[in-house]
C-alpha cells in the first residue's frame, strides 16, 4: 500500500513489477485514484499482491 497527499486534477496509479529493476521491467497498474477534485489524502493498495520473492511498486502521476 502507498499513502500520500494527492492534488486536484491529477490521477494517481499504483504500479507493480516483479522484474529486475536494472533491466527495464514491465510495470502493471494495480490501483488508481481517478481524477481528484480537491487536495486529498490517498491510500492505494494492491488488491491481489503476487506470491513472488521480490515485488516493487511505484506511483505514476498524470495530469490530463
Amino acid at each position: 500500500q502507498a499513502r500520500f497527499d494527492g492534488r486536484p486534477n491529477w490521477i494517481y496509479t499504483l504500479q507493480r513489477t516483479t522484474g529486475d529493476l536494472a533491466n527495464n521491467p514491465t510495470w502493471s497498474p494495480v490501483s488508481t485514484s481517478g481524477m481528484l477534485s480537491a487536495d486529498t489524502s490517498l491510500l492505494l493498495t494492491d488488491p491481489s499482491p503476487p506470491n513472488a520473492a521480490k515485488v516493487f511498486y511505484r506511483i505514476d502521476v498524470t495530469m490530463p
